[in-house]
């Protein structure tokens, strides 16, 4: 079912095949007036719809929203009157001569001084975490998505250029076969533009199956069976200091900041408060007697028990620091070496598309050359190649100059 629902983006027409080598095309000049520009939302964009489409499908997805809902649970638990659950007793008791003794007691813990804001704070940065960590996981899935559109996206145009030379070398087959019935052109010229045509189909029909092969993963990924535009509005950020992952570090050290602290205050378990109601007789004659009675239980602490607990939070607050400050190294180094592939793949896609110009113009020369008859037919072949090969490599380097854009986006921690 997948192979079939991606089959459908993989023959454009030629108006698709225009408008997408057209697109690639403009990309670079638009770029430059954007990046001037306020960042827009990508929200909806095709390709952030794409990511929605995605983020339903993904597991992670549904790991994200279960570790939200246990982190919710913990903070009502926090919010609850008493530190555990109230527990209830009852007794009775028979003795010679009719005597009885019934008693039902109900004993509650109590939270301690503080003890209480320290769970519900800790509870609240553990949710506070899971919902960071849930948008971090969603801006990992949209790096998968740019990554997979961005290649559907070079492969599509590839495979129009293809295209378009394969037409343009079978209407120069047929008029190397006009010629050779005219006696213009000996019968091998026919025979070399014939295999330049076989040769053409067969590197398309090879794009083809690759274009095909991704289609099937970007299926299998979004569950989208159109190929969509992956472009997206160019956004201005100095440094990604709202980054998810750096909000997710941050997250994590006030958790274990909260941990801390929590773990400081429960150094013993918490006091029992309980109120009994007895009800007693002495033998069957005598009267009953009731009474009330209140206890109070407080259990006693020690370093010893808690030592362990303590250290293992201080050294997980230790590490969380160190992870952060990691972290912010090496999100400015990959923003730096992000840029500098940006700036590369714009000087490369220029030049590549000054080289298409001139190969094209070259080919263009030289067919007018090759129908007045001043050409032979294995230099134009020569130059069509050329040509048609610059053009594949224009294509490319459009999508890889979208893609290194996209990159960049996927650096400052920007989620369509």
């Amino acid at each position: 079912m997948a192979a079939q629902c991606a089959a459908r983006p993989l023959e454009p027409n030629v108006k698709t095949r225009r408008w997408i080598a057209l697109w690639l095309a403009a990309g670079a000049t638009a770029g430059a007036s954007v990046m001037a520009q306020d960042p827009p939302s990508a929200a909806g964009t095709p390709l952030g719809r794409a990511v929605d489409a995605a983020w339903q499908r993904a597991v992670v997805a549904q790991e994200a929203r279960g570790r939200e809902q246990v982190a919710m649970a913990r903070r009502i638990a926090a919010q609850a009157w008493t530190p555990q659950a109230p527990a209830a007793e009852l007794s009775r008791r028979h003795g010679p001569s009719g005597a009885r003794e019934t008693e039902l007691g109900l004993a509650a813990p109590v939270w301690l001084p503080n003890r209480r804001s320290s769970v519900r704070a800790a509870a609240d940065s553990e949710l506070e975490v899971a919902r960071c960590a849930e948008r971090v996981a969603r801006w990992h899935l949209a790096g998968e998505v740019r990554e997979l559109a961005w290649a559907l996206a070079s492969q599509q145009a590839e495979l129009g250029a293809a295209q378009e030379q394969l037409q343009s070398l079978q209407t120069l087959a047929a008029d190397v076969q006009r010629r050779v019935q005219a006696g213009d052109l000996a019968r091998s010229d026919a025979l070399v533009a014939d295999a330049e045509v076989l040769s053409a189909q067969a590197a398309a029909a090879e794009l083809r199956q690759r274009s095909a092969e991704t289609a099937v993963r970007w299926s299998a990924l979004t569950g989208l069976a159109a190929w969509i535009d992956p472009g997206e509005p160019d956004v201005v950020a100095a440094e990604p200091l709202a980054h998810p992952e750096i909000v997710l570090a941050h997250s994590e050290v006030e958790r274990a900041r909260r941990r801390a602290e929590e773990v400081r205050l429960a150094r013993r378990d918490p006091p029992e408060v309980a109120l009994s109601w007895r009800q007693e007789r002495a033998d069957t004659v005598a009267s009953r007697q009731n009474s009330i009675g209140v206890a109070l239980r407080i259990p006693f602490g020690t370093d010893a028990r808690t030592g362990a607990a303590e250290a293992a939070a201080l050294a997980e607050l230790d590490l969380a620091h160190v992870q952060l400050e990691r972290l912010s190294e090496r999100l400015a180094l990959e923003l730096r070496a992000a840029r500098d592939a940006v700036e590369l793949a714009r000087r490369q896609q220029e030049a590549e598309r000054s080289r298409a110009a001139l190969l094209r113009e070259r080919a263009q020369l030289l067919d007018k050359s090759f129908r007045a008859g001043e050409t032979s037919l294995p230099d134009l072949l020569r130059a069509q190649a050329a040509a048609a090969q610059a053009v594949g490599a224009l294509a490319r380097r459009n999508a890889a100059w979208g893609l290194a854009r996209a990159r960049l986006h996927q650096i400052l921690g920007v989620t369509p």
